[in-house]
């Protein structure tokens, strides 16, 4: 046989076994292949418990009317999570996203609305679960940065305990039982974190006459290690320099809501040595 004709012959076969390839393949129903996967959870809180802050700050914002509240997000353990973070609040029942504006420095307040209330929305964020801290906020307007009322951080704990439930943590059955039956923010065995915007050297404190500090295992918990446990918590990972541990503060009632935190800052020149020592000469 000449090669040109063999050429043919090859091409007549492959062609004939592609044509009953088809044929075959037409008779035979359709193929589906399912592939089941658990997409990562994402960052997200009921907006029933976020209202529930709000609602009950209103008490607090009657008798401390230059209050102002606030939730916040903070990176846990990489800064880059908070570029092109946005935040929605999902209807399950319509469908519906509400989109939240959320600052620089990632506070955002919410609408009240009692339908999505109704339809338990939820507040969430386009990044997965773990990857965002989310905190209350009281402030004052009136305050200078570097200081922090103790009552408007006893009252950020009660926010969130009793209604937001924001903060990672361990709680226990006990934790429940106590706070079923009295208030855990003034408990010494109940460890509250709070966070600066800035990392913190050190944390003095004054009501009245009345001074003291924090010591130096409550500012961003010293040296101790928790990596066994550091998942359980929020300040573990790249808030640990701007934390500060205020239980023993918020359990002494010696120390009135008036009390002033004074934080100085690591970064801050203003609170740098020469900056002090020169304010201590005068």
């Amino acid at each position: 046989m000449k090669p040109s004709r063999l050429r043919r012959s090859c091409l007549c076969a492959c062609l004939a076994v592609a044509a009953a390839g088809r044929a075959h393949a037409a008779s035979e129903p359709t193929q589906q292949v399912e592939i089941q996967a658990e997409l990562p959870s994402h960052e997200e809180h009921d907006y029933a418990d976020l209202l529930a802050a709000m609602t009950q700050f209103d008490a607090w914002h009657t008798t401390h009317p230059g209050t102002r509240l606030a939730f916040r997000l903070r990176p846990r353990k990489e800064a880059a999570v908070m570029d092109g973070l946005r935040l929605v609040i999902d209807d399950p029942v319509t469908h519906d996203s509400v989109p939240v504006d959320v600052d620089a420095d990632g506070r955002f307040v919410l609408p009240v609305s009692a339908t999505l209330q109704s339809h338990s929305a939820v507040v969430r964020a386009n990044r997965t679960n773990g990857t965002l801290a989310w905190t209350v906020q009281v402030t004052r307007d009136a305050d200078d940065p570097h200081d922090r009322r103790l009552g408007d951080i006893r009252e950020e704990c009660h926010l969130d305990l009793y209604a937001a439930t924001l903060a990672r943590g361990i709680k226990t059955p006990s934790f429940y039982a106590m706070k079923a039956v009295s208030d855990v923010c003034s408990n010494r065995l109940v460890g509250w974190v709070e966070y600066a915007d800035h990392p913190v050297f050190a944390v003095h404190v004054s009501d009245g006459k009345r001074l003291g500090y924090l010591p130096g295992d409550s500012v961003h918990a010293g040296e101790r290690t928790v990596i066994p446990l550091a998942a359980l918590f929020d300040w573990a990972y790249l808030m640990r320099d701007y934390s500060y541990f205020t239980q023993e503060l918020m359990a002494d009632a010696g120390w009135s809501d008036e009390t002033v935190l004074h934080l100085t800052f690591a970064d801050d020149p203003a609170d740098s040595q020469e900056a002090v020592a020169g304010e201590v000469s005068r």
